[in-house]
């Protein structure tokens, strides 16, 4: 699963967040979407005329003909929506890209959804070199009083333990960390990170932190790969 694929799914899934639509309602595309490409992998051809009767399904459910597929006024309008930022956002990418940014979106719309603050802070998805540095700030000569200490991410190399899959893309897959929420920290284990292996919703395995990639404020994804050794079922 190509890292390009969360650089352009991140700023697509904030649109949609900020659109207020419904993440049950992206997700639909994003099946229609898979349905129409899987049974073409390997054929470059089939998969470039999957994308584009993708682009036209779009068209006719956000337009007059959305009558069949469509309930309300108020779903066309998810849909209208829908098709602008996927105009925006997705029009140029070649169909091995399309899938697993797609699928990365439909996630990242639901954990905006459910952390709405994520969104007034920068996105931790964007490369490392355009996060402004910190500005020093001199220590002070004496605390008044002891802090408590705040929670830390895990470090690269750190094993985590049972975690639970929470979904499964044709890009990766995305666990449960059961870190404190005030992290927003979301673990995704990448196709090629995978070992061969095959995981369903709700399986729990163990896991070791390869890369982190955050921001000063906290927000972060960390890639983690399957590690051997006893997990709850």
């Amino acid at each position: 699963m190509s890292e390009y694929a969360i650089d352009i799914a991140d700023p697509l899934a904030r649109t949609l967040a900020e659109r207020q639509i419904d993440p049950n309602e992206f997700a639909k595309s994003f099946t229609q979407l898979r349905v129409a490409l899987e049974p073409q992998r390997g054929n470059e051809q089939a998969q470039a005329q999957a994308v584009e009767e993708w682009w036209r399904w779009l068209e006719l459910v956000a337009g007059p003909g959305s009558r069949a597929v469509i309930r309300s006024n108020r779903t066309r309008d998810y849909y209208v929506a829908i098709l602008d930022a996927c105009r925006h956002h997705l029009e140029h990418l070649e169909p091995e890209l399309l899938l697993p940014t797609v699928g990365w979106a439909v996630r990242l719309l639901r954990y905006y959804q459910n952390v709405p603050d994520a969104l007034d802070t920068p996105s931790p998805f964007a490369p490392a070199s355009s996060v402004p540095a910190k500005p020093q700030v001199p220590p002070k000569a004496a605390t008044p009083a002891v802090q408590p200490a705040k929670p830390q991410l895990p470090e690269p190399g750190q094993r985590i333990n049972n975690v639970r899959v929470d979904e499964v893309t044709p890009g990766g897959v995305f666990v449960a960390l059961g870190l404190p929420e005030e992290l927003q920290a979301i673990g995704a284990i990448r196709n090629q990170d995978l070992g061969g292996k095959r995981y369903s919703r709700g399986n729990q395995l163990n896991v070791e932190v390869i890369e982190i990639r955050r921001r000063d404020d906290g927000s972060a994804i960390l890639f983690l790969r399957p590690v051997s050794g006893q997990a709850k079922k």
